[in-house]
C-alpha cells in the first residue's frame, strides 16, 4: 500500500504544478478583466497543452514504465518499455500521464482533506461544550453524552471509505498500466519476428564458422603434417606447405573474426558477410589438393553460372563439407566432385574411398553424425531438397539435391 500511495502523491504533485501555473494565469486574467470569450479558451490551452507536450516526449514513456513497475509491482516481462517510438505509443503515453495526474490530484484531495476533516469530527465533540455544532454542521450538535461517540466513529467510517477509494483508484492504474505502457499485441508479433530473424541468422552464422573453419583447420592439420614429413627430404616442398597454412590460416582468422563480429554487432549490414558460392570452388578444390588428397571434378561450368544466390552458396558448402571429411577419414585418397543440373535440381555429389570396415574412423562415419551433416541436411531441407551419406560400392558417397527457381532450370542430360 504504500509504495502505490508514494505513486499517487507523485501524480498528485504534479497535478498541483501544472494547477498553480493554471492559478496564476487564472488570477492574471480575472484581474485584468478579460472578457469570457478570451478567458475560456485561454485557460482550456494553458490547461491542457504543458501535460500534453510533456507526455508526447518519448523519454516519458520509458519513465513512467520505470514507476509503474518499481511503485505499483508491474511486471512489463522480458524487459522495461523504452522511449515511444511511434505515435500510437505516444498518445497512450499521453491517455496515462493525464491518468496520473487525476489520480494523483484525487488520491491528493482525499489524503489531505479527509485526513483533516476526520480529525476535526473526531477531536471537536470532547472540545467544545454542550449545545455548540461540530464542524459547523446546523444538526451536528454536542450533545455531552454517549452520543458525541458517533462522531469519531463516523469519521473512521470517512477513513475507511477514503482507504476505499485509494484502493481502487490503485486497482484501476494497475489494470490500465500494461495495456497503456506496455506493448500492444501487434508489437509483440513483431518483436517476436525480430527476435526469430536475429537468432536464424546467428545459427546461421554459427553453421558458417564450423563449415568455414572446420575446413580450414582440417586443411592446416594435413599441410603441417606433409610439410613437417617433407622437411628433411625435400625442403621445397615443405615450404610451399606452410605457405599453404599460413595462407589457410590467415583466411580462416579473418572469416572468424568477420564471423565473430557479426554475432556481437547485430546491426552490421549483411552484405559485408564473408559467404563464398560455387564461383569460389576452384580455390577450394586447390586448398585441398594441397593437403595430398588428391580430386578429380565431373563437372560443367554452365552448371555452376546462373544459380540463385542461396543455392549457390549451398552447394558450396556441401563440397566443402565432403572434401573435409575426405580428408579426415581418407587422407591421400582420390575424391571426385560431381556438381549436375536435372530435372530442375542440381545435383551434388562429393565421393571417396572408404576406410576399413573394422578402423575407427569406418565406425564414425557409419553414425553419419555431427553438427556438420546434420546442419547441411537442415540447410537442404530448408531450400525443399535433401541430403544423405553413406558406404556404397567401397565408397563414401555425400549426395544432395536442391531445388532450383524455374529461372535457372536448364537441364544438363
Amino acid at each position: 500500500m504504500l509504495l502505490p500511495l508514494v505513486f499517487l502523491l507523485i501524480g498528485s504533485a504534479l497535478a498541483l504544478s501544472f494547477a498553480s501555473i493554471d492559478l496564476s494565469l487564472w488570477s492574471v486574467m480575472t484581474s485584468a478583466d478579460q472578457p469570457n470569450a478570451l478567458l475560456w479558451p485561454v485557460m482550456a490551452a494553458v490547461s491542457c497543452l504543458p501535460p500534453t507536450l510533456i507526455a508526447l516526449t518519448p523519454a516519458v514513456r520509458q519513465v513512467e514504465a520505470t514507476a509503474v513497475s518499481t511503485l505499483l509491482g508491474i511486471d512489463f516481462g522480458d524487459q522495461l518499455p523504452g522511449p515511444a517510438r511511434t505515435w500510437d505509443q505516444r498518445w497512450r503515453t499521453v491517455t496515462w500521464f493525464w491518468m496520473h495526474l487525476i489520480a494523483g490530484a484525487g488520491a491528493g484531495a482525499l489524503v489531505v482533506l479527509g485526513t483533516v476533516f476526520a480529525v476535526s469530527v473526531s477531536v471537536q465533540p470532547f472540545v467544545f461544550d454542550k449545545g455548540d455544532h461540530v464542524a459547523d454542521v446546523s444538526w451536528a450538535v454536542v450533545y455531552g453524552d454517549a452520543r458525541d461517540l458517533m462522531y469519531p466513529l463516523g469519521a473512521l467510517v470517512l477513513v475507511l471509505v477514503a482507504v476505499g477509494a485509494l484502493l481502487l483508484i490503485i486497482a484501476v492504474l494497475r489494470s490500465l498500466a500494461r495495456p497503456m505502457l506496455g506493448q500492444t499485441v501487434d508489437e509483440r508479433i513483431a518483436e517476436l519476428d525480430t527476435r526469430t530473424t536475429h537468432l536464424v541468422e546467428r545459427t546461421r552464422l554459427a553453421r558458417e564458422l564450423h563449415d568455414s573453419v572446420g575446413h580450414a583447420l582440417s586443411v592446416v592439420v594435413l599441410q603441417a603434417a606433409a610439410a613437417r614429413r617433407r622437411l628433411a627430404t625435400d625442403p621445397a616442398s615443405a615450404e610451399s606447405s606452410l605457405s599453404s597454412v599460413e595462407e589457410v590460416a590467415n583466411s580462416a582468422l579473418a572469416e572468424l573474426d568477420e564471423v565473430l563480429g557479426l554475432l556481437r554487432d547485430e546491426e552490421r549490414p549483411t552484405a559485408k558477410r564473408p559467404l563464398h558460392d560455387l564461383a569460389s570452388l576452384s580455390s577450394l578444390i586447390g586448398a585441398v589438393r594441397g593437403t595430398g588428397l588428391d580430386v578429380e571434378t565431373d563437372l560443367r561450368e554452365s552448371d555452376l553460372t546462373g544459380l540463385a544466390p542461396v543455392v549457390s552458396r549451398e552447394a558450396y558448402r556441401i563440397v566443402q563439407e565432403g572434401l573435409t571429411n575426405a580428408m579426415r577419414h581418407a587422407p591421400g585418397c582420390t575424391a571426385t566432385v560431381r556438381i549436375h543440373r536435372r530435372r530442375g535440381r542440381l545435383h551434388i555429389e562429393v565421393a571417396n574411398p572408404v576406410a576399413g570396415q573394422g578402423s575407427s574412423s569406418w565406425r564414425r562415419r557409419q553414425g553419419a553424425g555431427g553438427s556438420g551433416l546434420e546442419g547441411m541436411r537442415e540447410r537442404c531441407r530448408i531450400l525443399g531438397g535433401t541430403a544423405d551419406a553413406g558406404a556404397h560400392h567401397g565408397m563414401w558417397v555425400l549426395h544432395a539435391q536442391l531445388p532450383l527457381p524455374a529461372s535457372s532450370t536448364k537441364e544438363t542430360r
